[in-house]
């Protein structure tokens, strides 16, 4: 029970660390370093236009744009029922954030076609959207650019597509999704910095908003590290599973010597006569480890299916995820059998130096 308690262990605190290192590696189609956010109340919001112009006069500041909310929690959603071409009575759930002009640029997400909002295009900021290649699939455009779909009961034009990205966490799956211009609307201002003179940049953002509004609080955050949080609970899973598999292993090596001491005592005469006998200690050595290994194997034909369903029952939680694979497993093996060998190695060590004549006269 101990070894089979410890070989699960094992392989899931080796997934659990694939998983959230994959979370934190993954591409979320957009970039989320060196993009700084913070809130906007109705005075930054009225003077907009002139703090941007005012932070992109630092070269170190790359783009500006805002968003009513966070692209990182669920965003609204609506039911989408008319769309240029229509003729059957489906219907799809259709996301959607209201943005400010140059969102893809700061955000940095691509375009599959078509063109970005534009300011110089006054229909954009009053029936242009931008879906993602999943509203297209789900709707099933062929040539999107230019068709309409219809928002709040009227048409709206679709002048560009935006390659997927998650506005969600990964434990969701890419849903359709859209995004319009929306600047009354703004809650969020969005910053893209380059990486030198962090702090001298953060200051300078700082003086800006604290000379429109001295008294709103400058509560700037990082999206790479809100992100990180989104998945504390798995990194306190990963830490709590590291513990208990120190700790199974602590237990089953206690376990191992003090069987192995026992062992050790029952057979003195048989290893005295397989010393006489012309036994090398390194035979006796493994003799010992021989019988400890197949515990050791059966706790690992027990450990690994209970490990396997349980890990993709938590893997089933993440829409996006690694897959289990063998490697874990045969860790988990060589992993186990090591501690073994180690645990018992001192025990049938003393055991095999002893002086046969003495092991011969034990009673």
């Amino acid at each position: 029970m101990q070894f089979t308690l410890s070989v699960a262990l094992i392989v899931s605190t080796i997934l659990i660390s694939q998983q959230i290192r994959y979370i934190k590696n993954k591409d979320l189609g957009y970039n989320k370093h060196q993009l700084v956010y913070l809130p906007m109340n109705q005075k930054i919001r009225q003077n907009y236009q002139i703090i941007k112009q005012q932070l992109l006069q630092d070269p170190n500041i790359k783009s500006v744009s805002t968003s009513r909310v966070l692209p990182v929690y669920a965003c609204p959603s609506m039911t989408l029922a008319q769309w240029e071409g229509k003729n059957d009575e489906r219907t799809l759930s259709l996301h959607f954030i209201g943005v400010g002009f140059d969102f893809l640029k700061t955000m940095e997400i691509e375009l599959a076609e078509g063109r970005a909002f534009s300011e110089e295009m006054a229909s954009d900021t009053i029936n242009s959207v931008i879906i993602n290649e999943e509203a297209v699939r789900q709707i099933g455009f062929e040539n999107p650019i230019g068709k309409y779909i219809n928002i709040f009961g009227e048409p709206s034009y679709i002048i560009g597509v935006m390659k997927d990205f998650n506005f969600n966490n990964i434990k969701n799956k890419i849903a359709p999704f859209m995004i319009h211009i929306q600047p009354e609307e703004a809650r969020i201002c969005f910053i893209r910095v380059g990486a030198n003179n962090m702090e001298k940049t953060l200051n300078y953002i700082k003086d800006i908003w604290k000379s429109f509004e001295p008294d709103f609080n400058f509560d700037y955050q990082f999206m790479d590290e809100t992100l990180d949080r989104l998945y504390r609970a798995e990194q306190r899973s990963n830490t709590l599973i590291t513990y208990f598999t120190i700790f199974a292993i602590f237990i089953s090596c206690l376990g191992i010597f003090g069987l192995a001491s026992f062992m050790a005592e029952q057979k003195t005469k048989e290893i005295g006569i397989r010393k006489v006998l012309g036994a090398s200690v390194p035979a006796i050595v493994r003799m010992f480890s021989a019988e400890f290994t197949k515990l050791v194997i059966v706790g690992n034909i027990l450990g690994w299916p209970i490990a396997y369903f349980a890990m993709k029952k938590w893997l089933g939680n993440f829409a996006y995820h690694i897959e289990i694979s063998w490697w874990m497993f045969a860790i988990a093996a060589v992993l186990s059998v090591m501690v073994v060998v180690l645990t018992i190695s001192y025990q049938s060590y003393r055991a095999a130096i002893k002086n046969p004549a003495k092991s011969l006269r034990y009673e």
